[in-house]
C-alpha cells in the first residue's frame, strides 16, 4: 500500500494526546474513612471496575476514529506500478485556436500552461506534443508554447504519442490528453493501445457563444462599386445586436448592427469603391472567442488572362471572353508568330482542318509551361483530330460515329462545376450532337456525358498543364452546343483555372496555389512578408507567370505581400479556418466508455495527483471514513448505554 500524502501520516504522533490524558484520569482514589459497611464495600469495587473498563472502550474507539481520519487524508491506495520498471511518460497539449476561449481561470491554454509548470508533472520526466511541435525537455518550454493555426486531431497525437512509445520496450507507458475535446477533434471512435495507460483532461469554457465571419464574396459589380456580402454566424441565439464593422486599412467604409435574437446566420452587406485596391478587415466588437473576429480580405487591380483561338473565327468564342477579364486574340491560320503561344494562359483549337508541326511542337512546350489547352476536333479532318491527339499524348483517337446523342449529364465532382451549381440540374434542355470522335487514353476524366454514357469533354491532366477534349465538333452544322446554357460556366471555368488570380482571401493550413504574372530571371525567387515575416514559397517558373503552392505558410491570419526584390507584384489576404469557430464539444464519458484502459479527470491537478502515483481510482478512503463514521456511532453507544 502507498499514499498520495504520506506527509499527513505524521498526525499519528498527535494521538498520543488522548492516552495521556487517559493515563491521568485512571490515577488512584484517595481513601477517606467512612463507616465499614461490607455490601458498600462491594458496590465500591464493582463501580471502579465497569468505570474503568468504559473509558478504555472510549479510548479505543477515539484512537480508531482519529487513526481513520487520518489515513484516509493520506490517501491511500495500491500502485499498479510495476516494481523496477521505468516509466514513459506524454502529455498532448491542444493549443489549437479554439483553446482561446475563457474558462474560470483566463484562456485555457495559458491556464493549462501555468498548472503544468506549477504541479511539475512526471518531475519534468515526460515528452510534450502539441499540434505543431513536440518538445523533449517541455519544463523549459511551456513559457514559449504559443496558438497555433492547425486544428487539433487527436489520431494524430495518437500517432505521435505511438511512435514516442515504441522508441523503448519493456516501459510502464502513461499518456494524458489535454484539450476542450471540440467536435473537430474526432475523439468519439478513437480506439486507444491498451498498452497505454491513458487520462483525459477536458478544459471547459464558461460559455459556449460564439459570433465569426463565415465567407465573403463579391455579389454585384457596377461602374463605380462592388457590392460585398458578409456570411456572419452565431452558435447561439444573442439578444443584443452586434456591431459588425468594415475598414480598408485602418479607413472605416461602413458599420452594422446585427441582430442574431432570432436567427443564427445573417448576410451583411456593404458597397465599396471600384477604383481602388481594397485591403479589406471585417471585425466583429464581441467578447468571445477572438481569434475569428476579424477577417481579410484583398481585392486588387485583376490580372488579365490571355485567351488565344486558333481555327474557325466562330463568334461564340468571341463572345465568351469578350469582358474585362481577358485579352482575347483569334488567328483563323495556324500561320503566325509562334513566340506568342507562350505569353497565353488558355489556347482554344477550334475545329482545325490542317495543323503545321511547328503549331504542335509550340503547344507541346505550352503545355509543359503550365497552360491551359481546349481542342474542339474538325468535323471534316480526322486526319488532323488524330494527328494533334497523338502529338499532344491525349490517347487513340477512333474514327466519327454518325448517331445523334443528347449530353445528359453533368460531372458535379470535376473541379470544373465543383461549387458552380446551388443543386443539380435535372430539366435543363439536352444540347444534342450528331456525330462523336471515341478518344481512348489514360487519365482522361469526364466532365460532361452523353445519355449512353460516352464522354463529352474529357480533361487530361499533365504534369504542369491541363488539356481538354471535345469528342463532338461543337459548329452549328453538327451540335447545338454553343446555345446551350451549360457552355458559359465550362469554358469560363477552364479559362479560370488557366491563370490561378489571386482570391479574395485564403484559409491558413489548405493547400493554396496563386499563379503571379510575371517574369522572373533564372536565379530569382518571390518572396512573401508582412510587418512581422518573411518567407520564400514553393514555386515554379514558366514563360508568363510563376506559380506559387502554400501550405505551411504562413501561419498567422492577415495581408502578405508577394515581392520581387523591392516590387511589389500583389497583396494576399489569409484567415484561419473556420472549423475552430464551432463551439461544441464531446461528450468524453462517450470515448471512455469505448475504451476501458481510459480514465477521465476533471482538471490537470488531479490528473498530475493520478499519473504521478501512477494510479487507478479506488474506493480506500471512502471505507476508511465510513469506518470514522461507525467508530463515532460506537463512542456514543458506549457512553450512552454502558452501565458503571
Amino acid at each position: 500500500m502507498e499514499f498520495k500524502h504520506p506527509e499527513i501520516l505524521y498526525a499519528l504522533f498527535l494521538l498520543i494526546i488522548p492516552v495521556i490524558v487517559h493515563l491521568f484520569q485512571l490515577q488512584r482514589f484517595v481513601k477517606v474513612s467512612f463507616t465499614n459497611v461490607n455490601l458498600l464495600k462491594q458496590l465500591e469495587f464493582q463501580t471502579r471496575k465497569s468505570s474503568k473498563l468504559k473509558k478504555w472502550l472510549v479510548l479505543c474507539t477515539r484512537m480508531l476514529l482519529f487513526t481513520a481520519i487520518i489515513l484516509a487524508f493520506a490517501q491511500p491506495f495500491f500502485s499498479n506500478k510495476e516494481q523496477g520498471k521505468e516509466t514513459q511518460n506524454v502529455v498532448y497539449l491542444d493549443n489549437s485556436l479554439s483553446m482561446k476561449a475563457k474558462g474560470t481561470k483566463g484562456e485555457l491554454l495559458k491556464s493549462g500552461i501555468k498548472v503544468l509548470s506549477e504541479q511539475n508533472l512526471f518531475d519534468g520526466n515526460y515528452t510534450l506534443i502539441t499540434n505543431n511541435n513536440v518538445y523533449e525537455n517541455p519544463k523549459d518550454a511551456l513559457l514559449e508554447i504559443d496558438y497555433s493555426s492547425e486544428n487539433g486531431n487527436l489520431e494524430t497525437a495518437l500517432l505521435r504519442a505511438n511512435s514516442i512509445f515504441k522508441k523503448k520496450s519493456n516501459t510502464q507507458k502513461n499518456l494524458i490528453l489535454i484539450s476542450d475535446f471540440q467536435k473537430n477533434l474526432r475523439s468519439e471512435n478513437i480506439v486507444i493501445d491498451s498498452t497505454f495507460s491513458t487520462s483525459f483532461v477536458q478544459l471547459q469554457p464558461i460559455q459556449n457563444v460564439n459570433i465569426s465571419i463565415d465567407s465573403l464574396y463579391l455579389a454585384e459589380k457596377s461602374a463605380l462599386n462592388f457590392q460585398i456580402k458578409i456570411k456572419a454566424k452565431s452558435s447561439e441565439l444573442v439578444e443584443n445586436p452586434v456591431s459588425i464593422a468594415l475598414y480598408n486599412n485602418e479607413k472605416l467604409l461602413g458599420k452594422h448592427a446585427t441582430d442574431f435574437s432570432k436567427e443564427k446566420e445573417k448576410i451583411i452587406d456593404f458597397i465599396i469603391p471600384k477604383d481602388e485596391e481594397i485591403q479589406g478587415i471585417v471585425k466583429i466588437q464581441y467578447e468571445d472567442v477572438p481569434f475569428d473576429n476579424t477577417y481579410y480580405f484583398s481585392i486588387q487591380s485583376p490580372e488579365k488572362i490571355n485567351v488565344l483561338s486558333i481555327g474557325k473565327d466562330e463568334k461564340f468564342v468571341k463572345d465568351l471572353f469578350s469582358s474585362d477579364e481577358f485579352t482575347f486574340n483569334a488567328k483563323e491560320k495556324s500561320f503566325f508568330d509562334l513566340g506568342t503561344i507562350l505569353h497565353q494562359n488558355l489556347i482554344v483549337l477550334n475545329e482545325l482542318d490542317t495543323v503545321q508541326n511547328a503549331l504542335l511542337d509550340a503547344l507541346k512546350e505550352f503545355q509543359k509551361q503550365g497552360g491551359s489547352l481546349v481542342v474542339i476536333p474538325s468535323e471534316k479532318s480526322f486526319t488532323t483530330n488524330k494527328k494533334i491527339a497523338e502529338r499532344l499524348d491525349l490517347g487513340t483517337l477512333n474514327p466519327a460515329k454518325e448517331k445523334e446523342l443528347k449530353l445528359t449529364k453533368i460531372h458535379y465532382e470535376h473541379p470544373i462545376f465543383k461549387n458552380v451549381f446551388d443543386g443539380r440540374i435535372s430539366n435543363f434542355e439536352y444540347p444534342f450532337s450528331k456525330k462523336q470522335f471515341t478518344l481512348n487514353g489514360i487519365g482522361l476524366s469526364k466532365i460532361l456525358s452523353n445519355e449512353d454514357n460516352s464522354a463529352f469533354v474529357v480533361e487530361k491532366k499533365s504534369e504542369k498543364g491541363n488539356t481538354f477534349w471535345f469528342t463532338s465538333p461543337i459548329s452549328n452544322e453538327n451540335s447545338n452546343f454553343t446555345q446551350s446554357a451549360i457552355i458559359v460556366p465550362l469554358f469560363y471555368n477552364i479559362a479560370m483555372q488557366s491563370l490561378k488570380v489571386p482570391s479574395l482571401a485564403y484559409t491558413i493550413g489548405n493547400e493554396n496555389e496563386v499563379d503571379i504574372k510575371t517574369k522572373i530571371e533564372k536565379n530569382e525567387l518571390l518572396k512573401i512578408k508582412n510587418e512581422t515575416s518573411e518567407f520564400i514559397p514553393q514555386q515554379q517558373t514558366f514563360a508568363s507567370k510563376v506559380k506559387i503552392q502554400l501550405d505551411e505558410n504562413p501561419e498567422t491570419a492577415g495581408f502578405y505581400t508577394v515581392s520581387k526584390g523591392e516590387e511589389k507584384l500583389n497583396t494576399l489576404a489569409f484567415n484561419y479556418n473556420n472549423a475552430e469557430s464551432d463551439l461544441t464539444y464531446e461528450d468524453i464519458n462517450t470515448t471512455i466508455n469505448n475504451n476501458k484502459n481510459a480514465v477521465f479527470y476533471d482538471s490537470i491537478e488531479n490528473a498530475v495527483i493520478g499519473l504521478k502515483s501512477d494510479v487507478k481510482d479506488n474506493w480506500i478512503y471512502k471505507w476508511l471514513l465510513i469506518a470514522a463514521f461507525l467508530f463515532i456511532i460506537l463512542e456514543i453507544l458506549i457512553l450512552k448505554y454502558f452501565k458503571t
